[in-house]
């Protein structure tokens, strides 16, 4: 992150979560208490080393942390690091190292608030859909019924060849791997890869930072904390007002509108202090 766009370079005083929660206040997960622990039982969560051996998984995470970056000097809120982001990837590129693919959790409860812990069984694939599946990781690979549409392209190639590429460049550039470089090198390397890499690549460092900690990624639950989301509530449900009143927010959270004006000032700020290098950027729908 560069110099100067934190949020505490503006104020001191306000915190990453109450950023967060001001400058996102549209979002009904944000005024919900965490409660990821409530059952006390270890989630249960995948080996990572399903598809990745140990330099591209290791380059994955040092990616998963440039999207998400650990947290502002504020309150050191975790990043995609600490939540772990990396297994989820390569949990799902090697969904069909395992019978069942571990695709879909079965549920229909996690045990976090109460009921069996069904998400740690998952559900066997019809026909057509482990062949749209293995399509979508594996790609068509030449097999006839793969290939019903024409060739695919897989996630596993997709990810192979832009780590290849990632580590090409930096080398080139850097004379090091890409995870290696300080970030601010790494977001170079990034902005100049494949656009398709980049575009899954994102996509799945976001899944992975609040997904269903069973899926690999959120490991103890810090995407949803870093949110103030408590998760998955069946089968104990939601109040009449959470319900009815999704934004309303308790009397010691409410925010006047001046609170919430300053903040979307502060918002554009920061922003545009990061210039090329927000998040929209290192996706490649920015400048």
């Amino acid at each position: 992150m560069e110099e100067g766009s934190s949020i505490s370079t503006l104020d001191p005083v306000i915190s990453r979560r109450r950023f967060i929660q001001v400058g996102l206040c549209g979002t009904a997960v944000l005024v919900l208490p965490v409660g990821c622990h409530d059952s006390g039982r270890e989630l249960s969560r995948p080996e990572p080393g399903r598809f990745f051996d140990s330099h591209p998984y290791e380059t994955v995470r040092a990616l998963a942390g440039l999207v998400i970056p650990e947290g502002l000097p504020d309150d050191q809120a975790p990043g995609a690091v600490t939540a772990r982001v990396a297994d989820y990837i390569d949990f799902l590129l090697g969904a069909f190292t395992v019978d069942p693919p571990r695709i879909y959790a079965a549920g229909p409860y996690s045990g976090r608030h109460g009921g069996e812990n069904g998400f740690a069984v998952y559900l066997p694939l019809s026909r057509v859909k482990e062949i749209a599946w293995r399509n979508t990781i594996e790609g068509s690979q030449g097999i006839a019924e793969r290939e019903f549409n024409g060739p695919v392209r897989g996630l596993q190639e997709i990810y192979s060849e832009g780590i290849d590429a990632l580590d090409a460049q930096a080398r080139s550039r850097y004379g090091s791997d890409f995870k290696t470089l300080e970030p601010e090198h790494q977001g170079q390397i990034y902005s100049m890869a494949d656009q398709e890499f980049r575009a899954v690549a994102f996509d799945h460092t976001v899944e992975g930072m609040y997904a269903a900690p069973e899926y690999g990624g959120n490991a103890d639950c810090t995407g949803w904390g870093n949110i103030l989301y408590e998760g998955d509530r069946q089968p104990v449900g939601y109040t009449r007002r959470q319900v009815e009143e999704p934004d309303g927010k308790q009397a010691d959270e409410a925010l006047s509108a001046d609170e919430v004006g300053e903040a979307v000032k502060r918002l554009r700020e920061i922003l545009a202090r990061r210039g090329a290098r927000s998040l929209r950027g290192y996706a490649g729908g920015g400048k």
